[in-house]
């Protein structure tokens, strides 16, 4: 219980240190009036959280990142926060709220009217989001065990905080990505430790239900913009992704985000200051993910082509996008100017061939399961929906309620504004669809069809009562899975929040490298350098190196090495231990090449006083997935 009071007490000062800042922007653009309570804070903490990620990363770059350091201007941020949420309480109570079918949209006079949403299907869907709410915040609370996570989310966050600064590593392939949300967790773990990086990701989850509200406010509404919110949350990709410290849901909100604001530049109100907001949300999405170029190429596109077509607001608009442009650069370029540097390509490991270092296996196979074809194009939605582990994982299915919902469109009114929403979320996932077919990349646009599915669901009274009463029955069901599923995925976890299993027992339990780990720290501190066949290093004190990124970026040494100078060249290589996988129910899942060396070189020395390699532990663990998995941790001597 200790344990987990400390994470939540670092995530309440990095709230409140964020929070504060956020509001000081926002009233520095001037973009507070107007706007709703919900809307507000999306504003408040989606740019308190871009300052703060970014102000970190400038002292990674200056070289102090240093506890003290951190935990001091967290303290004073903190602080400051207090006093600026007493001015956000103040200010959200005085906004103008919209409600029932109040618009705050300048085109919105000649919308068809919004009727407010039944009494029973306000609570119903605010009830079952504070379900997912709750229950993915206890989730949070255990030590994380998702392998992405454990291989760069928070390994590199863990190296940099070891190393005082944005360290270089040649030898991982995500060094040199953008890492605004890395940021986060390094700020986590630099106050308490990786369950509260996992509660920072939570917070992001909560951000991108209040970016839905702000994009779909301005046409749906108040009450109806909360029940979008609500359905994003209800999205079990979303639910899962709450517990777990990756960065999707960061750069989707960071989407939503840009394209609210973009819509406020089309009202033509304080356009400019609009447009630098938008600016700045892009250059957060960017300096978070690749994948928000997609969104980017999406946005200017439909900008363009309306425009061509003649819209005096969207050549306003287009006219005001070299602020957006500015703006954007000013986040995003540190990043990308650090791989540039480092690699010789702004955007590497992409485009490898034409710019700076080669990458091997950048783009191992093709991440695109369905032909671009225009019968499967049109299959895609089906598919996406119906075999999630095709396209990435169940654990980021995006549910059915978009696939029922979406084509109830041809038969609702016609809603202005919401067609350009739409444009874009189509081309993104044309975008999405020839590049990356992996179903969690397309959660940027999952608002953008929330607030879609919810215009179908406002229309449904103008319906027959039995079709109206199957509509509202199928969703209530479908939205009940959810909080189940999000109740049988944290379930384990749940007890380590509420301190009925030490989070050290449910790691041994749960996490497969973990007993290696354990026994290296405890023997080698936190000076011992691992080459590992398991990419998941995070729980290992000292520096870890995937043993695949090493053997492609020299050639598979493997063949050119004899036994006995295995353990010579490795230590002089700065290792002094191997962390040896197999998985003998998938013998293709690991290369066996460097076992089969370690292997011959220990029966060459058996009887021997003083070997070259010592095996320090030898076990067998079954992971997340059920695979069964044997380590040998191996000393070089």
């Amino acid at each position: 219980m200790l344990a987990s009071l400390a994470s939540l007490t670092a995530l309440g000062l990095i709230a409140l240190a964020a929070g504060g800042a956020g509001r000081a922007l926002v009233r520095w653009l001037q973009i507070d009036r107007g706007l709703s309570g919900a809307t507000l804070a999306a504003w408040t903490w989606g740019l308190g959280l871009a300052a703060a990620g970014s102000t970190v990363a400038m002292l990674g770059l200056l070289g102090l990142l240093y506890v003290p350091i951190l935990a001091l201007a967290t303290l004073i941020a903190a602080l400051w926060g207090l006093v600026e949420g007493a001015v956000f309480v103040l200010a959200a109570r005085q906004a103008v709220v919209t409600t029932g079918n109040q618009r705050i949209d300048a085109v919105a006079n000649h919308e068809p009217a919004v009727a407010e949403p039944p009494r029973w299907v306000w609570y119903g869907a605010m009830g079952l989001a504070a379900l997912v709410v709750s229950i993915t915040w206890l989730g949070s609370l255990a030590p994380p065990t998702a392998g992405d996570a454990l291989y760069y989310h928070l390994e590199l966050p863990k190296r940099f905080l070891a190393e005082h600064r944005l360290l270089y590593l040649p030898d991982h392939d995500k060094c040199t990505f953008p890492l605004l949300a890395e940021m986060w967790y390094l700020w986590a773990l630099a106050l308490a430790d990786a369950p509260a990086a996992t509660l920072v990701h939570w917070l992001a989850g909560l951000l991108l239900g209040l970016a839905t509200m702000a994009v779909a406010e301005p046409l749906l509404g108040a009450r109806w913009s909360r029940i979008a919110g609500a359905a994003v949350l209800l999205v079990p990709g979303v639910a899962n992704q709450m517990s777990v410290p990756m960065n999707d849901l960061a750069a989707a909100a960071y989407v939503a985000l840009a394209v609210a604001a973009y819509r406020r530049v089309l009202d033509g109100q304080q356009a400019g200051a609009w447009a630098l907001a938008c600016g700045l949300t892009l250059g957060a999405a960017l300096a978070t993910k690749y994948l928000a170029a997609l969104a980017i190429v999406a946005l200017v596109s439909v900008v363009v082509w309306r425009a061509l077509q003649g819209s005096a607001a969207h050549q306003a608009a287009l006219r005001l996008g070299w602020i957006a442009a500015c703006a954007a650069l000013v986040v995003a370029a540190p990043w990308y100017a650090r791989a540039a540097w480092h690699r010789g390509n702004p955007v590497y490991p992409f485009f490898a061939a034409h710019l700076g270092e080669p990458a091997a296996e950048a783009l191992p196979d093709r991440k695109t399961p369905l032909p671009l074809h225009v019968t499967a194009l049109a299959t895609a939605p089906w598919q996406i929906t119906m075999h999630p582990e095709r396209f990435g994982g169940r654990g980021h299915q995006l549910g059915v309620l978009l696939l029922a919902l979406l084509p109830g469109l041809v038969v609702a009114r016609r809603l202005q504004g919401l067609g350009e929403l739409l444009a874009i979320a189509a081309i993104y996932f044309l975008l999405w669809y020839a590049l990356r077919q992996n179903v969690r990349f397309l959660l940027p646009v999952v608002p953008l069809a929330a607030t879609a599915i919810v215009w179908v669901l406002a229309e449904s009274p103008r319906l027959r009562r039995g079709p109206r009463e199957i509509v509202w029955g199928s969703v209530a069901l479908v939205g009940l899975l959810t909080p189940a599923a999000a109740l049988k995925w944290n379930g384990d976890r749940v007890q380590v929040a509420c301190g009925l299993q030490a989070r050290d027992d449910y790691l041994l339990a749960h996490e497969p490298s973990y007993p290696a780990a354990t026994l290296l720290n405890q023997y080698g501190g936190g000076h011992a350098h691992v080459l590992s066949q398991d990419y998941r290093g995070f729980y290992f004190a000292g520096p870890f190196t995937w043993e695949k990124l090493y053997r492609l970026r020299r050639g598979n040494p493997w063949q050119r090495v004899a036994p006995d100078d295995l353990s010579r060249i490795l230590r002089a290589e700065g290792f002094s231990h191997l962390l040896l996988v197999a998985a003998p129910e998938a013998p293709q899942m690991f290369d066996d090449e460097l076992w089969r060396l370690v292997e011959s070189q220990i029966e060459r020395e058996r009887g021997c006083s003083n070997p070259s390699l010592a095996t320090l532990h030898d076990y067998q663990r079954r992971d997340g997935d059920g695979l069964a998995r044997r380590y040998r941790l191996i000393e070089l001597r």
